[in-house]
């Protein structure tokens, strides 16, 4: 799971939002202005009835400040 959701830079992080892009996510509504720290993002494939999906996650980052279920507010 990305650990972004509970990020106070959710809502603002470049890189987020590239990782929701590929998600095919809409519902970003900003322009994101803030370039976190070093993040990792885990790319993990699954095949599933002859099809492949791909699940983005970021699973580190220097940046990341705890701001619990700040998705919500998004």
């Amino acid at each position: 799971m990305c650990i972004c959701i509970n990020c106070m830079y959710v809502n603002n992080c470049v890189t987020y939002q590239k990782v929701m892009k590929q998600h095919c996510s809409s519902f970003i509504k900003s322009q994101a202005k803030f370039n976190p720290s070093q993040p990792i993002i885990s790319v993990n494939i699954y095949y599933y009835k002859k099809s492949m999906e791909i699940d983005w996650d970021i699973i580190e980052c220097l940046s990341f400040l705890d701001s619990p279920a700040r998705w919500v507010k998004l």
